[in-house]
C-alpha cells in the first residue's frame, strides 16, 4: 500500500493530525511532523505547535529553509521563502538569529542571484 516510509509518515499526518489537534496531544503531533520532515507539512501544523516547541521548530527550520533556498530558482519562489521565515521569526523570535543566518548563507553562496538577494534584504 505505501511504496515507503516517507509515504506512510505522510499518510498518518494527514490522518491522525486533525485528532492530535483536537485532542491537544501536542507532543504526538510534533512526533509526526519531525517523522514527514516536509517544509509544506511543518508550516501547516506550525500553529498549533510553535508555543508548545518552539526550538524543536526552529532545528526542523533551519535545514528546510536552507534547502528552500537552495532550490528555489525565481523571484517567487525567493519571496515566497522569505514570507515563511518571517512568519516564523514573528512567531518565534529566539530563533530570529538562527534563520538570518540562513539568509546569510543563501547571500553568500548565491552572490549572483539579484532576485534572491533582493527578497532576503526584505527579512
Amino acid at each position: 500500500m505505501f511504496r515507503n516510509r516517507r509515504n506512510l509518515n505522510h499518510a498518518l499526518l494527514r490522518e491522525l493530525g486533525p485528532i492530535f489537534i483536537e485532542e491537544n496531544y501536542w507532543d504526538r503531533l510534533l512526533n509526526l511532523v519531525q517523522n514527514v520532515r516536509n517544509l509544506r507539512a511543518v508550516l501547516e501544523y506550525h500553529p498549533f505547535l510553535y508555543a508548545h516547541f518552539p526550538d524543536a521548530l526552529i532545528e526542523m527550520y533551519v535545514p528546510m529553509f536552507l534547502k528552500k533556498g537552495e532550490t528555489a530558482n525565481d523571484r517567487s519562489g525567493y519571496a515566497d521563502l522569505v514570507r515563511q521565515m518571517k512568519k516564523v521569526i514573528n512567531d518565534i523570535p529566539s530563533g530570529s538569529a538562527q534563520i538570518k543566518a540562513v539568509a546569510q548563507q543563501l547571500r553568500e553562496k548565491f552572490p549572483r542571484r539579484p532576485a534572491m538577494l533582493d527578497e532576503l534584504s526584505r527579512l
